[in-house]
């Protein structure tokens, strides 16, 4: 399973890394590795690039790191190129709750069988097709120190359908959630400054328009950060509720998808009330926060022609 090095760059030795009924070409009927502290009175500060390669087993295993990591291996170039198999055989990892990792380097998870993940809570990046194409991953808790999500950083991991994005995210790289099919709503925190291309969108990498279709994509995307910029083209979040602030990116997203290609997008914009965060209340026409009278004069106004309204002020009268 790789080998093992100490914060001077030492290797720590296989065997004495590993605290189970485990020889050295074959894992024991438990199908788990875990890697102790220190070894040699060294602690083991990193684990080498292509760690999941395993030594002659084809058996899906269970890998605990620990607390004293620091650098994390990826699989090897040669294993992420033969259409990302590197992992296949990872069905369950776990960190110590005090764990020093700080990155979650680009492969390092690819295709694995990890149906659930709680990241360190010292990690602060996740480098590009970190747990791309994990089919069956559907839990994954990431901590509050987590800043960076990279390029196709969950790509394809069809499964995960709830993820709650920590408040000190700042960016979401390109393709981070495409082809995240059973993911139907995420609320993007007020740090982020920037959402990547094609973040959200149906199907990664694809080369047609017809692959940006709707089809079991998201429905619902709130962004907190009025300023924050959306890369704009017409495969990024097609057929979306929007939430967000009135004159704010988010708004202004929704109405350039409405210029650049009718047939093909339907974005809504949701307006929030800045001071709830949450959408204004159905009847509250002049979106002061408050449904009184000045909704009725607003609405009056409207249909005498005497006032305009925006269509998501049409869409807050209550015709009931």
């Amino acid at each position: 399973m790789g080998s093992y090095y100490d914060e001077e760059g030492n290797p720590c030795g296989l065997n004495w890394a590993v605290q189970m009924n485990y020889s050295s070409n074959e894992f024991g009927e438990d199908k788990s590795v875990v890697i102790a502290d220190y070894i040699h009175d060294r602690p083991v500060v990193g684990v080498q690039d292509g760690w999941s390669s395993k030594v002659g087993t084809p058996n899906d295993i269970s890998v605990t790191f620990p607390s004293t990591l620091r650098h994390l291996g990826t699989v090897t170039r040669s294993s992420s190129q033969e259409k990302n198999t590197g992992n296949n055989h990872v069905i369950s990892v776990a960190f110590p709750e005090d764990c020093e990792l700080t990155r979650i380097k680009d492969y390092t998870f690819v295709n694995s069988k990890l149906t659930e993940i709680q990241l360190p809570k010292n990690v602060t990046q996740i480098d590009e097709f970190a747990f791309s194409d994990c089919t069956d991953l559907k839990t994954v808790i990431l901590p509050e120190k987590l800043q960076t999500i990279g390029d196709s950083a969950f790509a394809n991991c069809e499964a995960l359908k709830e993820l709650q994005l920590p408040d000190g995210v700042q960016s979401i790289g390109d393709w981070a959630f495409a082809g995240c099919k059973a993911l139907k709503e995420i609320t993007i925190p007020e740090n982020v400054t920037g959402i990547g291309e094609g973040a959200f969108s149906y199907k990664a990498n694809a080369t047609d328009n017809k692959d940006y279709l709707p089809k079991e994509s998201i429905q619902k995307i709130t962004i907190l950060n009025p300023d924050c910029q959306i890369a704009e083209n017409i495969h990024t979040l097609d057929s979306v509720f929007i939430y967000g602030y009135v004159g704010s990116t988010a708004e202004n997203f929704c109405k350039s998808a409405e210029e650049i290609i009718e047939k093909l997008t339907n974005r809504v914009f949701i307006p929030l009330n800045p001071a709830t965060k949450e959408p204004y209340a159905l009847g509250d026409v002049s979106m002061d926060g408050e449904i009184s009278v000045a909704d009725v004069i607003a609405l009056q106004k409207y249909l005498h022609n005497q006032q305009s309204i925006k269509q998501y002020q049409f869409n807050l009268i209550d015709f009931n």
